[in-house]
């Protein structure tokens, strides 16, 4: 199974599960270690899929599977003076 299609198969799992589901049950059910499980986790999130750990396992919170597109609102009091180095900060810390 390619890495896609594993990632496919855990929000797949995630989705169809009623209670949070453990690392070692999605790798399990991929065929994998705990870690590579740990690794697509991460690679989801940074998609967009709003999968959350919790200390009794992974919840998929959007609900669809569909990736949602990351948002962050930062309100910000400065001078016209300080802006760049405001967007300039904002920037470096990602």
């Amino acid at each position: 199974m390619k890495g896609g299609e594993r990632r496919d198969a855990i929000i797949r799992e995630l989705r169809g599960a009623g209670a949070p589901v453990s690392g070692s049950s999605l790798a399990k059910a991929v065929g994998v270690s705990r870690q590579v499980v740990v690794q697509d986790i991460a690679l989801l999130r940074a998609d967009g899929h709003d999968v959350v750990a919790t200390s009794r396992g992974y919840v998929l919170l959007d609900g669809h599977g569909e990736p949602q597109v990351p948002t962050r609102l930062v309100k910000v009091c400065h001078s016209i003076d300080d802006l760049a180095d405001e967007l300039t900060t904002i920037v470096d810390l990602g």
